[in-house]
C-alpha cells in the first residue's frame, strides 16, 4: 500500500512535467497563439485602469475580452491534452454571439428598430450556430457566420452614430475604436475561417501554408486588442464628447 501511495503521489508531478513540456513545444511551434492570447488581456487591463470612466458599452467589451481570454486558454489546453478542440470552438462561438447580442442590445436600447433587428439577427445566428454544434463536424461555416454577424452589428453601430450626429470628435469616442477592432477581426479572419476546414486537411495543405494563414489571423487578433485598448483609454473623454449632454446617446 505504501508503494502504491508513493507511485500515485508522483503522478501529478509527472503529468505537470508532461504538460509543461507540451506547452513549451507548442509555444515554440505556434508562438503567436500564446502572444495573441495574452494580448486579449490588454483591453481588460486598460479598462480596469479607466474603470471609473467606462460607459456600460465599454464595460460590456471588457466582459467580451475577458470571456475570449478564458475561451482561448481552454482551447490551447484542449489542443495540448486532447489534440483537438473543434467541438469547443463551435460551442464558444455560440457564447461569443450571445454576449455580443447583450452588449449591442444595450447599445441599441433607445432605438426600437435597431433593437428589434439585433434580437432577430441574434436569434437567427444562434440557431444556425447551435445546428452546427449538434449536426456538423466542420467549423468553417459557423466561424464565417459569426464573423458576418460581427461585421453587421459593427456597421449598424456606425450607421447609428452617423444618423444621430451627436459626437464632437469621433477619435475620442471609445466605441468607435471598439467597433473598428471588431471589424478588423471579423473581416481580417473571415476568409481564413471560410476555408478553415480545407486548411485543416493536411493532405491538401502543407503545414507551412497553414501556419501562414493561421499566424495572420493571430496578428489580426493582436491588432484588434490594440484598437480596443485605445477605445478603453479614451473613456475619460467619453462623457464630454457629445454635442448635447441631455439627449440619450448610443453606447452610454
Amino acid at each position: 500500500m505504501q508503494v502504491l501511495d508513493y507511485q500515485f503521489s508522483g503522478l501529478p508531478k509527472q503529468l505537470l512535467k508532461i504538460m509543461i513540456g507540451k506547452m513549451i513545444l507548442f509555444s515554440l511551434k505556434y508562438p503567436l497563439d500564446f502572444i495573441s492570447n495574452f494580448f486579449l488581456l490588454l483591453p481588460v487591463f486598460v479598462g480596469a485602469y479607466r474603470q471609473k470612466y467606462l460607459t456600460s458599452s465599454l464595460k460590456g467589451f471588457v466582459l467580451v475580452f475577458t470571456i475570449r481570454f478564458i475561451e482561448e486558454s481552454i482551447l490551447i489546453y484542449l489542443a495540448l491534452v486532447h489534440k483537438t478542440n473543434l467541438e469547443a470552438q463551435k460551442l464558444f462561438m455560440v457564447v461569443d454571439v450571445f454576449v455580443l447580442c447583450l452588449v449591442y442590445g444595450n447599445i441599441f436600447r433607445n432605438n426600437k428598430n435597431l433593437f428589434k433587428l439585433i434580437c432577430i439577427l441574434g436569434v437567427l445566428v444562434e440557431t444556425l450556430l447551435l445546428a452546427h454544434v449538434f449536426f456538423y463536424e466542420q467549423t468553417g461555416l459557423s466561424g464565417s457566420i459569426m464573423r458576418f454577424f460581427m461585421i453587421v452589428v459593427a456597421l449598424m453601430y456606425y450607421n447609428l452614430v452617423l444618423s444621430e450626429n451627436k459626437i464632437r470628435n469621433i477619435l475620442y469616442h471609445g466605441m468607435f475604436w471598439e467597433n473598428a477592432g471588431l471589424l478588423m477581426y471579423a473581416m481580417g479572419t473571415f476568409m481564413t475561417f471560410l476555408f478553415i476546414d480545407y486548411l485543416y486537411d493536411s493532405s491538401k495543405v502543407s503545414d507551412n501554408m497553414f501556419d501562414i494563414f493561421w499566424n495572420m489571423s493571430q496578428i489580426v487578433i493582436c491588432i484588434q486588442c490594440i484598437l480596443s485598448a485605445i477605445g478603453m483609454y479614451y473613456a475619460k473623454q467619453e462623457r464630454t464628447n457629445y454635442l448635447s449632454q441631455n439627449d440619450p446617446v448610443a453606447g452610454l
